[in-house]
């Protein structure tokens, strides 16, 4: 490792409108976690339920997800694919996703989410992607955005951006870096 950069995030104890937590691909305590039969056919998909400490009230909450650990094959003939989400948001928890698909191999990942209240006040968040820009099929090294909030903030916002998902050719080093710069009360550039 030439470098390495992470983003934290602050939260009040004892605080009840935002939850945190994590998934770890090594969560998955089944025989042949890493596998899915008796040929080691390399396993694509984990997930797993998670249940918030304290239930959300009225309406399901927004999850957000990012990833924290990566742990894939590299050489010539593999890519790099990996996608951390959540589905079936209820106000009691959702399912933890992470996978990859293709030719990619994945030994463990980790991701960690952070559930807060929909609709919360002063909070916006969203997805930004490489497609939003140009089209999958013509990569490029540097890639950039805008992005405008639903609702403009009254001063200018903190924002936290980290990866939850990428598909890069396998035949060199992984470098990757998602930056934001040019933070208004109306958007920002990625």
């Amino acid at each position: 490792m030439y470098a390495a950069t992470a983003q934290w995030i602050e939260h009040k104890a004892g605080a009840r409108d935002c939850q945190f937590g994590q998934f770890d691909t090594s969560d998955i305590t089944e025989k042949a976690a890493m596998t899915t039969s008796e040929t080691e056919t390399p396993r694509t998909e984990f997930s797993k339920y998670i249940r918030f400490r304290r239930p959300f009230n009225k309406n399901p909450p927004e999850v957000i997800c990012w990833l924290n650990r990566i742990d894939m094959e590299s050489d010539g003939d593999r890519n790099y694919r990996i996608n951390a989400y959540a589905t079936n948001v209820t106000q009691a928890g959702f399912i933890a996703h992470i996978d990859t698909w293709g030719d990619s191999l994945l030994n463990g990942a980790a991701m960690c989410f952070i559930a807060f209240p929909a609709g919360k006040k002063h909070v916006a968040s969203g997805t930004i992607s490489t497609t939003d820009i140009r089209p999958w099929h013509d990569p490029r090294s540097k890639n950039s955005g805008r992005v405008m909030y639903p609702k403009p903030f009254d001063r200018k916002p903190t924002v936290l951006v980290a990866l939850h998902a990428f598909d890069m050719a396998g035949n060199a080093d992984l470098r990757v870096r998602v930056d934001i710069d040019d933070v208004s009360e109306e958007g920002f550039r990625w």
